[in-house]
């Protein structure tokens, strides 16, 4: 028979012989010391079934959430079986391929690290050049000199020196001259080439530093990974022929910011 302690709500089964005790009795709020504790009283035969229910529909829940659980696993034990079937299938019973169509198919790699220059910039070819601004107007002692029009719509020219040093064995341009065709007369003329320069110095161009020469005067030194691939190391060096870092070269400007020299090295 099932009880109910009336202080703690405790449910516990019992002879009706011999009533039951609260398990909980020492810890009941109120209870005077040498007070018996009250007895609990038993349920109605509504009540415990009631509370039967509750139970058994516990039991039946966990059970259900155990199949699915089970069923669950089931499948995914089945579909891995499945993929692994299929692979085998696939590696072990396929038609031959036909290896000697895929040793013919070529693919494109993309080139890693510096490349040589492609540009008419400074290190460019002398096709590069020619594709960009045409035939050159003068091809004087080895220097070749292209019309050329200044950012701010000014006339110029660019002369060209090429060098045999390239690292594929292309003459490349070592050294760039912009020029202002605008006279004193056509005042303002300076400034004419400032800016224009950024054109023709190689991509990944890094400025180092502004330097001082004795007789160049102010100029700015760079460095360019590209140029340095695009060249032997031995064609950078300074006016003394000392060897350079790599991928090194100058720029200057005169006084009138009206010509701009890009050279190899160092001064």
């Amino acid at each position: 028979m099932w009880y109910q302690c009336p202080q703690c709500g405790t449910r516990m089964q019992g002879d009706p012989r011999y009533p039951p005790i609260c398990p909980n009795a020492a810890y009941h709020t109120g209870q005077q010391f040498g007070q018996p504790p009250r007895p609990p009283f038993p349920l109605s035969p509504q009540s415990r079934s009631a509370w039967g229910s509750f139970q058994a529909s516990n039991r039946r829940q966990m059970r259900r959430g155990v199949r699915m659980i089970i069923t669950l696993y089931v499948c995914l034990a089945i579909g891995l079986c499945m993929i692994v079937a299929a692979g085998a299938v696939f590696f072990f019973w396929a038609p031959a391929r036909n290896t000697t169509a895929l040793s013919q198919t070529s693919t494109t790699e993309t080139p890693v690290g510096p490349q040589l220059i492609q540009a008419a910039t400074l290190g460019g070819t002398y096709d590069a050049f020619k594709a960009r601004f045409g035939y050159p107007n003068s091809s004087r002692g080895g220097v070749y000199t292209f019309p050329f029009t200044a950012p701010n719509g000014k006339p110029a020219d660019v002369s060209i020196q090429f060098s045999a040093q390239g690292s594929d064995n292309q003459s490349r341009a070592y050294e760039i001259t912009l020029a202002s065709q605008v006279t004193l007369a056509d005042a303002p003329h300076s400034m004419t080439v400032i800016s224009a320069e950024k054109e023709f110095l190689p991509k990944d161009a890094i400025f180092l530093q502004n330097k001082q020469a004795p007789i160049e005067g102010a100029y700015r030194l760079y460095r360019s990974a590209s140029l340095a691939a695009s060249f032997s190391a031995s064609a950078f060096t300074d006016s003394a022929g000392k060897l350079v870092m790599p991928g090194t070269f100058w720029l200057s400007y005169n006084s009138t910011f009206d010509e701009c020299i890009i050279h190899l090295g160092d001064i």
